[in-house]
């Protein structure tokens, strides 16, 4: 798939979701109009170029985000981070939370991200942040 090919199913997909949000807020909200300058911007972008695109697949799409993982190790930690934080608020103590996470990045794109370090000072227990 070309990079012009890539980006216009990403378009095709974001004004999916938008139309979807629109749907449900005009049924459930009272008629509420919610994103019609962004499905209108999206349009007028997609129709710049008159082909149709097929979605990729969810394999060819786990395959490039395990590359891009691999490829750009801040975009790996950003992901290690949400994951840890997730763990961490359901009650997980912070080294716990962030091994699960190391282990998950590991498992998922062999990114070890237990060798990055986070550029932010990490509270302790019982200290406030």
């Amino acid at each position: 798939m070309t990079t012009e090919t890539e980006y216009r199913a990403l378009l095709e997909q974001a004004l999916e979701a938008l139309e979807a949000m629109q749907s449900y807020a005009k049924q459930e909200c009272k008629g509420l109009r919610i994103c019609d300058e962004a499905v209108d911007a999206i349009r007028a972008e997609m129709a710049k170029t008159g082909e149709t695109v097929e979605p990729i697949t969810t394999d060819m799409a786990v395959k490039r985000l395990c590359q891009a993982l691999r490829d750009d190790m801040d975009y790996a930690w950003s992901w290690h981070c949400n994951i840890a934080m997730t763990a961490y608020e359901a009650g997980c103590p912070h080294d716990v939370a962030n091994e699960g996470a190391a282990r998950f990045m590991q498992l998922l794109a062999g990114v070890d991200t237990r060798r990055w370090s986070c550029p932010i000072p990490i509270p302790q227990e019982g200290e406030k942040s």
